[in-house]
């Protein structure tokens, strides 16, 4: 069995309006012809709010939400890279 490094992060949005969550939205998900960081990087989003992304793309998804002053933590852990598929 075989481990890779990931990390798990968590964001927030609730400071934003409604017509800003919907371009950190597309930004994040993609939207026409744009493909958004999730596509990217290949980051898994777990849940509303939850991603998991690869170690070596962190600090560019951190970067993308310090740009929308988005709350965020980051969890660093351990998966199996065949769940990772």
């Amino acid at each position: 069995m075989s481990l890779a490094p990931m990390t798990i992060l968590t964001y927030n949005t609730r400071h934003l309006k409604y017509s800003d969550k919907v371009r950190f939205f597309y930004a994040l998900k993609g939207r026409g012809k744009h493909q958004g960081i999730i596509k990217e990087f290949k980051i898994f989003q777990l849940g509303k709010t939850v991603l998991l992304v690869k170690p070596e793309h962190e600090e560019k998804v951190r970067k993308f939400l310090q740009e929308w002053k988005c709350p965020s933590k980051f969890f660093h852990a351990l998966m199996k890279e065949e769940e990772l598929q």
